[in-house]
């Protein structure tokens, strides 16, 4: 399998030209345990559909996930060649439980097992393929550093995450932590500066991505459509607290302006303490115009600045299928002794 991920890497990829990324944050069967079947399901739907668009047109797609320290993640492929073997996302935290800390309850345990269902079938059709890239974060927002919480210049920066990170659990890593690439090498080397952000929470970590991301300068967008928030935004991760994509909405716009809503709020709450996180008032100020939009028209926009890039990705699938179809013909005309050993 190795080779044939080396094969696909080998071949051109294809074109990004406008710089466009979708990231995907933190999404895993821990929120989808706590939201309604329907909602959770709806929404996996969705938001599957809106990645195979991005990955029609070539737009390449970035899966992010909480974990030990900020990395990049060499990922094997699974028994088909292409999508990522589970048993390795499951490692890295893709695949996590979503029962709350404690909470052995029959309820809980039934809404586990069908958590971690649905998430593994979404995995399995819309997870992470041969291409795209696997990160993990320490922190919430995926474009932040160790080194950025250090120094006197970054007392109030260091100051507004102290409750998350200054604990034995979760301790504030030196400046000197994690110095291997990490997203924002990877974006930066690769040229893509206009990261689409989609997943969970609305509040917390999609707006820290937003902002962050805008800090450190991305041209960084929220797609309302495709991210999740808190029943209640001051909610934890509490066995009552419920997490909500259109449930009880009436239509999907009214759903949409309301995660926009809790994104434009955390922005302004972030505005507001500016000072307090040492951002320049510049940075700042431009945190108002972070686009919060329908993934439609985010992909859309994509797509328009980069007419190139649909031939460019039928021609990679063509390269690709092509590559790996020869080398299962050739595994299976000379099976290495490892593997007819298993056999």
């Amino acid at each position: 399998m190795t080779a044939l991920m080396d094969m696909a890497r080998g071949i051109d990829q294809p074109s990004h030209k406008d710089g466009s990324v979708g990231l995907v944050v933190d999404i895993g069967a821990d929120g989808l345990a706590k939201m309604e079947r329907h909602d959770a399901q709806a929404y996996l739907d969705r938001l599957g559909t809106q990645l195979g668009q991005m990955r029609d047109q070539g737009t390449p797609v970035v899966w992010i996930q909480m974990g030990p320290e900020n990395a990049l993640h060499d990922v094997r492929p699974g028994a088909d060649g292409r999508q990522n073997d589970p048993a390795q996302l499951e490692e890295l935290g893709f695949m996590r439980d979503g029962r709350a800390p404690g909470d052995s309850s029959p309820a809980a345990v039934e809404r586990d097992a069908e958590a971690q269902q649905m998430m593994d079938s979404f995995m399995a059709a819309h997870g992470p393929k041969a291409g795209d890239t696997i990160a993990t974060k320490y922190f919430k927002s995926p474009f932040m550093k160790p080194a950025d919480y250090q120094g006197e210049a970054r007392a109030g920066l260091r100051a507004s995450v102290a409750a998350d990170y200054d604990t034995d659990r979760y301790p504030l890593p030196g400046a000197d932590a994690f110095q291997g690439p990490d997203l924002v090498d990877h974006l930066r080397q690769d040229g893509l500066t206009k990261p689409i952000i989609m997943g969970g929470m609305s509040n917390h970590c999609i707006t820290e991505a937003a902002v962050d991301g805008r800090w450190k300068g991305f041209d960084t967008s929220v797609a309302s459509d495709l991210v999740i928030s808190w029943e209640d935004p001051n909610a934890g991760n509490r066995p009552e607290d419920r997490i909500i994509w259109r449930e009880g909405f009436s239509d999907p716009d009214a759903a949409n302006a309301f995660h926009a809503g809790r994104v434009q709020d955390a922005v302004s709450d972030i505005q507001s303490v500016a000072a307090q996180r040492d951002m320049p008032d510049t940075v700042a100020t431009s945190l108002s115009t972070i686009p919060i939009g329908s993934s439609d028209t985010l992909i859309e926009q994509a797509k328009l600045e980069n007419p190139a890039s649909l031939a460019a990705n039928a021609l990679h699938e063509r390269r690709v299928a092509k590559a790996i179809g020869s080398e299962q013909i050739n595994a299976v005309e000379a099976p290495s002794p490892r593997t007819a050993q298993n056999t």
